[in-house]
């Protein structure tokens, strides 16, 4: 089975030398988004286990948060999304997920879900506008008090879109 899957790269140093390092024992599926927030860097795709340095494997399906200081994996509000997650954006104090999923924390969310709080709070999970029905939601940025989503997208809360 291939893992890793996710690397960071220092460029920094001197002389011009890079530096490759893994995330702990990387993930067991494609990562397709990044952000950072709350000074993590948080990943979605269609992962269902994040493999630490040593340890238990963690199951996270499609959504978990790297802490590059304590080189360590963490679920985004102590839940696993039931689906995959296409993008990410964070906005402020609240991080933004899209992709196919139709449960998050144990509710139903419908392909677009926002996470409100320290990162570790399990009640932080809310719907956003409804949800979104479609088959394929790939793309997320927050700029000001708006969201932009694109995808192949049928309905918006209750209201068509095409």
């Amino acid at each position: 089975k291939v893992v890793g899957r996710v690397l960071a790269w220092n460029n920094s140093l001197a002389g011009g030398q890079v530096k490759v390092d893994r995330l702990g024992h990387g993930l067991d599926g494609p990562v397709a988004a990044m952000a950072v927030h709350q000074s993590h860097i948080i990943l979605g795709g269609t992962f269902t286990l994040a493999l630490p340095e040593d340890g238990v494997p963690l199951q996270c399906g499609g959504l978990v948060a790297w802490n590059p200081q304590k080189r360590m994996w963490a679920m985004v509000g102590r839940t696993n999304v039931q689906g995959s997650v296409a993008a990410i954006a964070s906005h402020g104090r609240e991080l933004f997920i899209v992709g196919r999923f139709k449960r998050v924390a144990g509710k139903d969310i419908r392909n677009i879900a926002a996470h409100r709080g320290p990162l570790a709070a399990p009640d932080g999970w809310r719907g956003v506008g409804g949800g979104i029905q479609g088959d394929h939601v790939v793309a997320l940025s927050a700029v000001g008090s708006n969201l932009y989503v694109g995808g192949d997208m049928v309905m918006a809360g209750s209201r068509p879109v095409r």
